[in-house]
């Protein structure tokens, strides 16, 4: 099989390679060698493509490469990924402590769902206005 990329699209893959695999290896002790493998190997073309600066001799990304857009996208998706799983574990919590357990098991999905929506929407309202401010740890 033989796939055809143009120059621009060949840019968006690497860095789809990139991003992937970070996503996927980044906080591993042991990485998954399958997906550092194919980001090497769409990497090897990098001199095909003109983009020699982006690829070192052993198809890793260079420094150049890591200084491109790519540092946005993780910033962009750490940042929001914490947001969301802030919110999710103070909500998770909440509802747990008001409710308990064996009572949110006996809840509808309706009603678990427009209960934790609600204080979804209070901590979501909360980080918003304030940020992480008014966080603190209780003794």
């Amino acid at each position: 099989m033989k796939i055809n990329f143009t120059k621009k699209q060949y840019l968006q893959l690497l860095k789809m390679a990139y991003l992937g695999n970070w996503m996927i290896n980044a906080q591993r002790e042991k990485t998954i060698k399958e997906y550092d493998e194919v980001e090497r190997y769409i990497f090897s073309f990098a001199k095909e493509f003109g983009y020699n600066e982006y690829a070192d001799e052993k198809n890793f990304p260079t420094k150049q490469f890591e200084e491109t857009d790519v540092t946005d996208f993780q910033e962009e998706y750490d940042n929001e990924t914490f947001w969301e799983e802030l919110i999710r574990h103070f909500s998770t919590r909440d509802l747990e402590q008001t409710h308990g357990d064996e009572a949110i098991g006996k809840m509808s999905i309706e009603e678990f769902f427009k209960r934790y929506n609600m204080i979804e929407e209070k901590y979501a309202n909360e980080f918003k206005k304030h940020g992480i401010e008014r966080l603190g740890i209780l003794k």
